[in-house]
Protein backbone atom coordinates (compact mmCIF):
# COMPACT_ATOMS: atom_id res chain seq x y z
CA UNK A 1 0.00 0.00 0.00
CA UNK A 2 2.82 2.17 0.29
CA UNK A 3 3.38 5.37 2.62
CA UNK A 4 2.25 8.28 0.81
CA UNK A 5 4.83 11.02 -0.14
CA UNK A 6 7.94 8.70 1.52
CA UNK A 7 9.07 7.49 -1.93
CA UNK A 8 9.04 10.82 -3.67
CA UNK A 9 10.51 12.59 -0.35
CA UNK A 10 13.48 9.41 -1.07
CA UNK A 11 14.05 10.14 -4.52
CA UNK A 12 14.39 13.79 -4.04
CA UNK A 13 17.05 13.13 -1.15
CA UNK A 14 19.06 10.52 -2.83
CA UNK A 15 22.44 11.67 -1.53
CA UNK A 16 21.16 10.76 2.01
CA UNK A 17 19.25 7.43 1.42
CA UNK A 18 20.84 5.83 -1.17
CA UNK A 19 24.02 3.67 -2.21
CA UNK A 20 25.37 3.12 -5.64
CA UNK A 21 25.98 -0.60 -7.33
CA UNK A 22 26.74 -2.18 -10.62
CA UNK A 23 24.95 -4.91 -10.52
CA UNK A 24 26.81 -6.90 -13.03
CA UNK A 25 30.13 -6.36 -10.64
CA UNK A 26 27.79 -7.59 -7.63
CA UNK A 27 27.05 -10.60 -8.66
CA UNK A 28 30.46 -11.27 -10.03
CA UNK A 29 31.73 -10.68 -6.44
CA UNK A 30 28.99 -12.49 -4.69
CA UNK A 31 29.14 -15.37 -7.35
CA UNK A 32 25.63 -14.65 -8.06
CA UNK A 33 23.13 -12.47 -6.62
CA UNK A 34 18.86 -12.65 -6.64
CA UNK A 35 16.86 -9.35 -6.94
CA UNK A 36 13.35 -9.68 -5.49
CA UNK A 37 10.46 -8.20 -7.74
CA UNK A 38 7.35 -6.87 -7.12
CA UNK A 39 5.21 -8.92 -9.81
CA UNK A 40 2.95 -6.21 -10.72
CA UNK A 41 4.88 -3.64 -10.93
CA UNK A 42 7.68 -5.37 -12.70
CA UNK A 43 4.86 -6.27 -15.29
CA UNK A 44 3.91 -2.36 -15.51
CA UNK A 45 7.55 -1.20 -16.19
CA UNK A 46 8.46 -3.85 -18.64
CA UNK A 47 5.31 -3.41 -20.64
CA UNK A 48 5.59 0.34 -20.87
CA UNK A 49 9.02 0.06 -22.17
CA UNK A 50 7.86 -2.47 -24.30
CA UNK A 51 5.34 -0.99 -25.95
CA UNK A 52 7.94 2.40 -25.85
CA UNK A 53 10.32 0.24 -27.65
CA UNK A 54 7.80 -1.17 -30.24
CA UNK A 55 6.72 2.00 -31.04
CA UNK A 56 9.45 3.73 -32.00
CA UNK A 57 11.29 0.99 -33.75
CA UNK A 58 8.21 0.63 -36.46
CA UNK A 59 8.10 4.59 -36.02
CA UNK A 60 3.99 3.64 -35.18
CA UNK A 61 2.53 5.56 -31.63
CA UNK A 62 -0.63 3.31 -32.57
CA UNK A 63 0.78 0.21 -31.70
CA UNK A 64 0.46 0.26 -28.26
CA UNK A 65 -3.27 0.78 -28.82
CA UNK A 66 -3.34 -2.48 -30.27
CA UNK A 67 -2.63 -4.83 -27.56
CA UNK A 68 -2.36 -8.40 -29.13
CA UNK A 69 1.52 -8.11 -29.37
CA UNK A 70 1.97 -11.25 -27.13
CA UNK A 71 5.02 -13.37 -29.57
CA UNK A 72 6.80 -10.11 -29.37
CA UNK A 73 6.11 -9.12 -25.68
CA UNK A 74 7.16 -12.71 -24.91
CA UNK A 75 10.92 -12.73 -26.84
CA UNK A 76 11.36 -9.04 -25.32
CA UNK A 77 10.54 -10.36 -21.60
CA UNK A 78 12.63 -13.67 -22.25
CA UNK A 79 15.91 -11.61 -23.78
CA UNK A 80 15.72 -9.41 -20.42
CA UNK A 81 15.82 -12.40 -17.99
CA UNK A 82 17.80 -14.79 -20.15
CA UNK A 83 20.33 -11.88 -20.16
CA UNK A 84 20.26 -11.24 -16.56
CA UNK A 85 20.49 -14.53 -15.86
CA UNK A 86 23.77 -15.16 -18.00
CA UNK A 87 24.81 -12.45 -15.71
CA UNK A 88 24.09 -14.58 -12.45
CA UNK A 89 21.47 -12.11 -11.71
CA UNK A 90 18.64 -14.02 -10.91
CA UNK A 91 14.72 -12.73 -10.44
CA UNK A 92 12.26 -14.03 -7.77
CA UNK A 93 9.03 -12.82 -8.19
CA UNK A 94 6.82 -12.62 -5.35
CA UNK A 95 2.48 -12.08 -6.36
CA UNK A 96 0.03 -10.77 -4.35
CA UNK A 97 -2.84 -12.40 -3.50
CA UNK A 98 -6.69 -11.75 -5.58
CA UNK A 99 -8.34 -8.70 -4.44
CA UNK A 100 -11.18 -9.78 -2.05
CA UNK A 101 -8.62 -12.43 -0.36
CA UNK A 102 -8.10 -10.58 2.97
CA UNK A 103 -10.12 -8.51 4.78
CA UNK A 104 -7.84 -6.47 6.18
CA UNK A 105 -6.24 -5.77 2.91
CA UNK A 106 -9.59 -4.51 1.09
CA UNK A 107 -9.65 -2.00 4.17
CA UNK A 108 -6.86 -1.02 3.80
CA UNK A 109 -6.38 -0.55 -0.16
CA UNK A 110 -10.31 0.23 -1.38
CA UNK A 111 -9.72 3.62 -1.93
CA UNK A 112 -6.53 3.06 -3.55
CA UNK A 113 -8.40 0.14 -6.05
CA UNK A 114 -11.14 3.10 -6.51
CA UNK A 115 -8.73 5.60 -7.58
CA UNK A 116 -7.15 3.16 -9.97
CA UNK A 117 -10.24 2.37 -11.81
CA UNK A 118 -10.95 6.13 -12.07
CA UNK A 119 -7.59 6.40 -13.86
CA UNK A 120 -8.54 3.56 -16.01
CA UNK A 121 -11.71 4.85 -17.57
CA UNK A 122 -10.10 8.32 -17.57
CA UNK A 123 -7.30 6.53 -19.85
CA UNK A 124 -9.78 4.52 -22.34
CA UNK A 125 -11.83 7.86 -22.57
CA UNK A 126 -7.86 9.73 -24.06
CA UNK A 127 -7.73 6.67 -25.98
CA UNK A 128 -10.99 7.12 -27.68
CA UNK A 129 -10.32 10.39 -27.90
CA UNK A 130 -7.16 9.01 -30.15
CA UNK A 131 -9.47 7.24 -32.16
CA UNK A 132 -12.19 9.66 -32.82
CA UNK A 133 -9.33 11.93 -34.51
CA UNK A 134 -9.88 14.05 -31.46
CA UNK A 135 -6.65 14.42 -29.90
CA UNK A 136 -2.82 13.72 -31.53
CA UNK A 137 -1.51 10.63 -30.56
CA UNK A 138 1.61 12.40 -29.56
CA UNK A 139 -0.32 14.45 -26.83
CA UNK A 140 -1.19 10.82 -25.73
CA UNK A 141 0.89 10.22 -22.33
CA UNK A 142 3.29 7.51 -23.09
CA UNK A 143 1.49 5.32 -19.77
CA UNK A 144 -1.57 4.86 -21.55
CA UNK A 145 -2.06 1.84 -23.77
CA UNK A 146 -4.03 -0.93 -24.44
CA UNK A 147 -3.42 -3.81 -21.72
CA UNK A 148 -3.51 -7.56 -22.96
CA UNK A 149 -6.68 -9.33 -21.98
CA UNK A 150 -4.14 -12.12 -21.23
CA UNK A 151 -1.23 -10.15 -20.08
CA UNK A 152 -1.05 -12.18 -17.03
CA UNK A 153 -1.32 -15.79 -18.67
CA UNK A 154 1.16 -14.10 -20.71
CA UNK A 155 4.10 -13.30 -18.61
CA UNK A 156 3.47 -16.26 -16.10
CA UNK A 157 3.94 -18.06 -19.11
CA UNK A 158 6.98 -16.19 -20.05
CA UNK A 159 8.51 -16.83 -16.09
CA UNK A 160 7.91 -20.79 -16.27
CA UNK A 161 9.50 -21.13 -19.54
CA UNK A 162 12.55 -19.29 -18.30
CA UNK A 163 12.03 -21.40 -14.81
CA UNK A 164 12.00 -18.29 -12.35
CA UNK A 165 11.19 -18.92 -9.39
CA UNK A 166 7.65 -17.66 -8.46
CA UNK A 167 6.13 -17.25 -5.17
CA UNK A 168 2.00 -16.58 -4.90
CA UNK A 169 0.41 -14.82 -1.41
CA UNK A 170 -2.67 -16.52 -0.78
CA UNK A 171 -4.05 -13.90 0.80
CA UNK A 172 -3.15 -10.05 0.81
CA UNK A 173 -0.35 -8.28 -0.63
CA UNK A 174 3.01 -9.65 -0.59
CA UNK A 175 5.09 -7.11 1.14
CA UNK A 176 6.21 -8.81 4.24
CA UNK A 177 6.93 -12.14 1.98
CA UNK A 178 9.34 -9.92 0.20
CA UNK A 179 10.62 -8.30 3.50
CA UNK A 180 11.07 -11.72 5.11
CA UNK A 181 12.61 -13.57 1.95
CA UNK A 182 15.19 -10.48 1.86
CA UNK A 183 16.12 -11.15 5.19
CA UNK A 184 16.14 -15.23 4.74
CA UNK A 185 17.83 -15.80 1.38
CA UNK A 186 21.32 -16.24 1.72
CA UNK A 187 21.95 -14.21 -2.21
CA UNK A 188 18.74 -11.99 -1.75
CA UNK A 189 20.38 -8.40 -2.74
CA UNK A 190 17.33 -6.03 -3.10
CA UNK A 191 13.64 -5.92 -3.76
CA UNK A 192 12.86 -4.51 -7.00
CA UNK A 193 9.64 -2.47 -6.22
CA UNK A 194 8.21 0.96 -6.34
CA UNK A 195 5.93 0.54 -3.19
CA UNK A 196 7.51 2.73 -0.21
CA UNK A 197 6.65 -0.09 2.15
CA UNK A 198 10.37 -1.42 1.62
CA UNK A 199 11.72 2.05 2.79
CA UNK A 200 9.81 1.25 5.95
CA UNK A 201 10.71 -2.14 6.99
CA UNK A 202 14.05 -2.90 9.07
CA UNK A 203 16.84 -3.94 6.98
CA UNK A 204 15.03 -3.48 3.56
CA UNK A 205 16.94 -2.45 0.65
CA UNK A 206 14.70 -1.52 -2.31
CA UNK A 207 15.14 -0.71 -5.97
CA UNK A 208 12.39 1.52 -7.21
CA UNK A 209 11.48 1.51 -11.06
CA UNK A 210 13.37 5.26 -11.16
CA UNK A 211 17.03 4.40 -9.93
CA UNK A 212 16.83 0.93 -12.14
CA UNK A 213 19.69 0.92 -14.90
CA UNK A 214 20.30 4.80 -14.36
CA UNK A 215 22.22 4.48 -17.60
CA UNK A 216 20.06 2.67 -19.50
CA UNK A 217 22.54 -0.03 -20.35
CA UNK A 218 19.62 -2.45 -20.96
CA UNK A 219 17.80 -0.17 -23.47
CA UNK A 220 14.90 -0.23 -22.39
CA UNK A 221 12.47 1.95 -24.26
CA UNK A 222 14.69 2.54 -27.07
CA UNK A 223 13.99 1.88 -30.66
CA UNK A 224 15.30 -1.99 -30.56
CA UNK A 225 13.32 -5.04 -30.98
CA UNK A 226 14.96 -6.27 -27.52
CA UNK A 227 16.86 -5.21 -24.18
CA UNK A 228 20.46 -5.15 -24.64
CA UNK A 229 22.79 -7.66 -22.73
CA UNK A 230 24.55 -4.59 -20.07
CA UNK A 231 28.38 -4.74 -19.53
CA UNK A 232 27.08 -3.39 -16.53
CA UNK A 233 23.68 -2.29 -14.95
CA UNK A 234 23.90 0.57 -12.35
CA UNK A 235 21.34 1.01 -10.23
CA UNK A 236 20.45 3.00 -6.69
CA UNK A 237 19.41 1.38 -3.74
CA UNK A 238 17.08 3.00 -0.99
CA UNK A 239 18.29 1.71 2.10
CA UNK A 240 15.55 1.58 4.79
CA UNK A 241 18.72 2.50 7.90
CA UNK A 242 19.23 5.57 5.75
CA UNK A 243 16.06 6.59 5.16
CA UNK A 244 15.46 6.25 8.91
CA UNK A 245 18.47 8.46 9.43
CA UNK A 246 17.45 11.11 6.87
CA UNK A 247 13.62 11.23 8.80
CA UNK A 248 15.66 11.56 12.11
CA UNK A 249 16.97 14.88 10.90
CA UNK A 250 13.41 16.08 11.12
CA UNK A 251 11.99 14.29 13.99
CA UNK A 252 14.59 13.00 16.31
CA UNK A 253 13.97 10.29 18.57
CA UNK A 254 10.73 9.42 17.37
CA UNK A 255 12.26 8.07 14.39
CA UNK A 256 15.13 6.14 16.25
CA UNK A 257 12.51 5.01 18.48
CA UNK A 258 10.65 3.29 14.99
CA UNK A 259 13.45 2.07 13.76
CA UNK A 260 13.04 -0.67 16.29
CA UNK A 261 9.72 -1.96 15.21
CA UNK A 262 9.81 -5.32 13.72
CA UNK A 263 7.87 -6.78 10.61
CA UNK A 264 4.76 -7.81 12.75
CA UNK A 265 3.86 -4.87 13.81
CA UNK A 266 4.46 -2.85 10.61
CA UNK A 267 1.27 -1.43 9.92
CA UNK A 268 2.00 0.83 13.61
CA UNK A 269 5.33 1.76 11.95
CA UNK A 270 4.03 2.61 8.67
CA UNK A 271 1.56 4.49 10.29
CA UNK A 272 3.41 6.39 12.44
CA UNK A 273 5.87 7.44 9.31
CA UNK A 274 2.51 9.07 7.32
CA UNK A 275 2.44 11.43 10.33
CA UNK A 276 6.00 12.21 9.48
CA UNK A 277 6.12 12.25 5.63
CA UNK A 278 2.79 13.87 5.84
CA UNK A 279 4.84 17.18 8.00
CA UNK A 280 8.12 16.68 6.24
CA UNK A 281 7.11 16.49 2.52
CA UNK A 282 5.96 20.31 2.32
CA UNK A 283 9.63 21.08 2.45
CA UNK A 284 10.25 19.53 -0.86
CA UNK A 285 7.25 20.58 -2.78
Amino acid sequence: MGVKGLLSTCLQRQDECTELFDLVEAARQENGIELLVDFYAFEHQILSSFWKSLSLLHGNGFLRLLGGEYSSLDAYLTKFIEDLKSLDIHLVFYIDGAKGSSNEALRQKLDTWIKRHEDDVQKLSQILEVLWNQRNITDLPVDVNIRPVVLEDQVMACLCKCNCEIHQSPAGEADLHLARALQERLKAFAVLSSDSDFCVFKGCRMIPQQLFDLENDLQLGEAKELPEKPLRLMVKVIESEKVMSMLQVCFGYTVKTIQLVSLQTHCILKQLLRLCVKSFSHLFS
